[in-house]
């Protein structure tokens, strides 16, 4: 670590290492994130805000220079444009806010306790025992958790996310990159892998960890764990009524679903997956992990500290990446107004649909991800593969112009066996149901 860093270390650490432990609060903006964190409290100018606006000051007039500076010069390779168009819209506080906020991260303890288990059939009973969290209150995320949002996120029945990932000890994140290894973006035949340009394939050892609430209350945590190369494990934790502890989910076949506490009075159907369940979605196809992915990540995030940042800068500034990462564009939010009806409709079937809808996917007929062309997607006016009850008269997968005879759309909005997803969800999602209708409505032919 640079001098300059640990030259600062006490006033970062007490300003912002409690913060990266989330128990600072949440800032504004469309993060999943924001609103008060866990243990903390909410709005404008708590505590550690202020302390960390006070660290960024006082670290910026000494140890010779800006806190900025110093957590640039480590990383001369960084991609400048992408670092300019990220700092130079910002007034100084709010350069030294984030960059302090990097520092803070990267002073993260050593050797981490969220690892995975030694034996794979064997993990901790309970949440607070995994390492990953307090222990003495596992609704806070321990402090080597990083926490990341995604634009496009994938519906869980209204739910909403706290996401984080764990890395072991000095090692990196290699994100796929078809211009520096186009043969990585062949068919797997010719040597490539299938899963989408900018992907996160995570170092061994890593725990990635989604913690779902519905209202105020914590519902579920799932950790996602690499063991080696090709295997990975999927571990469901139920968090008990009182909201102190949550219990691991036994390997019940097909999982298990029951009805839960959304608030005082109310409840709500709610599925807890199975460990063999979640690697229906987290396929090799895909790439095993789903959401990592620069594509998901080229965004800014409102830290629990209360510091907006770039996420990709954040996390390639504290040295998590093998190599420069490309910034390639990030999807549309498809809850937001930002971009056409098309483009979030299409984000929005890359996060929920192409997960299995892809080539080598669990159904590689249809091809749904975000960036191909409506001729190569095989759906318009395609015959159904398999009829349902009640479907349409003559309903194709996509009748241009008419949703209510496309099955990709009826479909989606049934709860019965012919329901898509076929898992993991017993809400019908307004928003991507009213997405993917209007975005086939406007199709006006077959190309």
């Amino acid at each position: 670590m640079p001098r300059q860093l640990v030259s600062v270390r006490s006033r970062l650490t007490v300003a912002l290492v409690a913060a990266a432990s989330f128990g600072g609060c949440g800032g504004g903006g469309p993060s999943s994130m924001d609103g008060p964190a866990v243990g903390g409290s909410g709005g404008g100018g708590s505590p550690p805000v202020d302390m960390a606006r006070e660290a960024a000051a006082g670290a910026g007039a000494g140890a010779g220079g800006s806190v900025a500076a110093d957590a640039a010069a480590p990383d001369a390779s960084r991609d400048t444009a992408a670092e300019a168009s990220a700092g130079d819209t910002r007034d100084a506080s709010t350069a030294d806010l984030r960059d302090a906020l990097v520092a803070a991260i990267a002073l993260r303890p050593a050797n981490p306790t969220c690892k995975p288990p030694i034996d794979i059939d064997q993990p901790a009973i309970k949440l607070s025992d995994t390492g990953c969290f307090d222990k003495a209150d596992p609704r806070k995320p321990g402090p080597m958790l990083i926490p990341f949002d995604v634009a496009s996120p994938l519906w869980s029945d209204a739910a909403e996310k706290e996401r984080f990932i764990a890395l072991p000890d000095g090692m990196k994140i290699h994100i796929k990159n078809c211009a520096r290894e186009p043969q990585t973006c062949g068919s797997r035949a010719e040597g490539g892998t299938t899963d989408d340009e900018g992907h996160f394939n995570l170092p061994i050892g890593t725990v990635l960890v989604k913690t779902f609430k519905l209202g105020a209350r914590y519902i579920e945590t799932r950790l996602l764990i690499r063991f080696s190369e090709f295997q990975w494990m999927g571990y469901s934790y139920e968090w008990n009524d009182a909201q102190t502890d949550a219990t691991v989910f036994p390997d019940a076949v097909g999982g298990v679903t029951k009805m839960v506490k959304t608030g005082a009075a109310g409840m709500q159907n709610w599925s807890f997956p199975s460990r063999s369940e979640c690697f229906q979605c987290h396929t090799r196809a895909v790439g095993t992990s789903i959401g990592p992915m620069t594509t998901q990540l080229n965004r800014d995030m409102t830290y629990p500290s209360g510091v907006k940042a770039n996420q990709m800068d954040v996390l390639e500034a504290i040295g998590l990446f093998d190599m420069p990462a490309a910034r390639l564009a990030v999807l549309p939010t498809p809850q937001s107004t930002a971009g056409t009806v098309t483009e979030r409709a299409r984000s929005y079937m890359q996060a929920n649909c192409a997960i299995c809808h892809r080539p080598e996917g669990n159904f590689s007929a249809i091809d749904l991800r975000y960036g191909t062309a409506i001729k190569d997607m095989n759906i318009c006016n395609v015959d159904p593969e398999r009829t349902y009850t009640n479907m349409p008269v003559g309903a194709k997968r996509m009748v241009p112009g008419m949703a209510a005879k496309s099955t990709m759309w009826t479909r989606m909005n049934t709860l019965d066996a012919a329901r898509m997803p076929q898992i993991g969800t017993k809400l019908i999602d307004p928003v991507g149901t009213m997405l993917v209708g209007s975005w086939i409505n406007s199709v006006a032919a077959c190309p």
